[in-house]
């Protein structure tokens, strides 16, 4: 709707425009050809979006004096001008997204106003050029991608207004700036995928940040830029390997109390264990979402019980923790899937956990029956669980605390009477309800997949006796259905397993 009021207003004289988004308008503008008239666009022009430009610099004439957006995404551009400095005192955005060939940043010095600078996946950049410093009402800085730059200015921590720094990808670039922790109102540090081999000491004094995102390279052929040469991945894949056996520099900072306003925090796959290095976690007051996947603790980091506000834990591929214990009261989510050597599992809210597949020396859950969340446990592969433990699972089953629970295996409680038939719902009227008492089912099936079967439920709405309920069993898209049975099970809540009446039907899947 806006950019065809601004095309009526000079739908012939592109030139006229305030602001150019299409292709062909530049092109026109200069004359009907690449090296064309560019002294015709207006210097009342104030956003050009030119996708795909050409030509691999600005030229000389363009006229930008009251130009705010500069968005030139995959663009042939090797540098936006050639003078030293241009004075563009209106320019707040900058967005080169995805320009391969764009190898170093202008001077800064004549953007007082950039509040935004984007330069996502610009695969050749290598430079940033020491002026990025007094860029003052910088807010965002995106250089996502960028995985020949290997260093970034040290004037960079002069960005007062930045708040977020997103350096995912940088693959080449092992080092922050000492004086990082001067970025005052800095929210989001995004390092996904970066080679940075530790943290600025600075970093924990942050206090403004809330997102911290710096999960390692488990293995370190995961990201390698398509601009490096085979014989170039060869090598960074050697030295990146070499570093992980010789590094003795911890990655944390020796302290976070200053974090006070982190919310998610990101240390996956650091190799970071409880050897010889204290990690307490206990002064990150705001924390919601942390992610400690693919490290080497044998028990979790002092100070997670103390976590108030904690509503997500991931600590899948830790092979070598052994149990888990002290998880704050306000947990939601625990994931801990592939723990090798885990053999209990200790709750202390009323959370359950909600991935535990592949955890082959699990034997327990303790704490079980406080559970009110309701999740869905999956233990797929978990072939150690005591007998007992099965026996207090099925217990808060039928209590209606869990609807849904994956096993190993493909034995049934021995309180369900099955009933074959050769297809996959059953419709069944419900029998007269005692007084007081409520109505629930238990549906279980077995199954061989990669993702679960889900039952078309939960039932919505009351239950009574004399109802017609049909229930069925669909496999999912990757789910391979055994001949073997589900079985339908209606019970009343509070009843134990061995009480529940027979009022239950089976169909066969396959």
């Amino acid at each position: 709707m806006g950019r065809e009021i601004i095309h009526q207003m000079a739908p012939y004289h592109p030139g006229k425009r305030s602001r150019l988004w299409h292709r062909e308008d530049i092109m026109d503008v200069r004359g009907g050809q690449v090296r064309g008239h560019y002294k015709h666009i207006s210097k009342a022009l104030i956003w050009l979006c030119c996708h795909k430009f050409s030509l691999k610099t600005l030229p000389h004439k363009f006229r930008l004096d009251s130009l705010v957006v500069l968005d030139m995404q995959h663009s042939n551009i090797r540098e936006l001008w050639k003078e030293e400095t241009k004075c563009l005192n209106n320019l707040k955005v900058i967005d080169l997204s995805n320009s391969r060939f764009f190898a170093k940043t202008p001077n800064f010095s004549g953007l007082p106003s950039l509040e935004r600078l984007i330069l996502e996946n610009c695969t050749s950049l290598a430079d940033i050029h020491q002026s990025v410093g007094e860029l003052k009402k910088l807010v965002f800085l995106n250089l996502k991608g960028c995985g020949r730059l290997q260093k970034l200015p040290e004037s960079i921590f002069h960005l007062k207004s930045l708040e977020t720094m997103n350096l995912e990808g940088c693959l080449g670039l092992e080092k922050l700036p000492e004086q990082l922790g001067n970025m005052k109102v800095l929210t989001d540090l995004l390092l996904d995928g970066a080679g940075v081999k530790h943290l600025p000491y600075s970093t924990g004094i942050l206090k403004k940040l809330k997102r911290l995102l710096v999960p390692g390279i488990r293995f370190p052929v995961f990201v390698i830029q398509q601009s490096l040469s085979y014989s170039e991945e060869e090598e960074l894949v050697i030295k990146q390997e070499e570093e992980l056996v010789i590094e003795q520099q911890p990655f944390l900072p020796p302290s976070l109390s200053g974090l006070s306003s982190l919310t998610t925090l990101d240390i996956s796959n650091r190799y970071l264990s409880n050897n010889g290095i204290s990690i307490n976690l206990g002064s990150l007051s705001s924390l919601q979402d942390l992610n400690l996947a693919g490290n080497d603790f044998s028990e979790l980091p002092a100070g997670i019980g103390h976590l108030a506000k904690l509503e997500k834990l991931d600590l899948s591929d830790c092979p070598n923790i052994l149990f888990i214990s002290e998880i704050p009261s306000s947990l939601r989510a625990l994931v801990a899937r592939d723990c090798t050597s885990m053999e209990k599992v200790s709750i202390q809210s009323e959370t359950a956990p909600d991935l535990l597949r592949g955890c082959g020396k699990l034997a327990e859950i303790q704490g079980l029956e406080s559970v009110e969340n309701k999740p869905v446990i999956r233990m797929e592969n978990c072939n150690n669980l005591s007998n007992n433990f099965k026996e207090i699972l099925l217990q808060v089953l039928s209590k209606g605390k869990l609807p849904d629970v994956v096993l190993p295996g493909s034995d049934l409680p021995h309180w369900f009477m099955q009933y074959q038939r050769d297809r996959s719902s059953s419709t069944f009227r419900i029998p007269p309800i005692s007084a007081g008492l409520s109505r629930g089912l238990i549906v279980w099936t077995v199954y061989a997949a990669i993702e679960v079967a889900r039952w078309t439920g939960p039932i919505q709405g009351a239950i009574e006796g004399g109802d017609e309920l049909e229930v069925s069993v669909k496999p999912g898209d990757n789910t391979i259905p055994k001949k073997g049975t589900s079985n339908f099970k209606l019970r009343e809540y509070n009843l134990v397993p061995d009480q529940l009446e027979n009022s239950s039907v089976s169909d066969e899947l396959g």
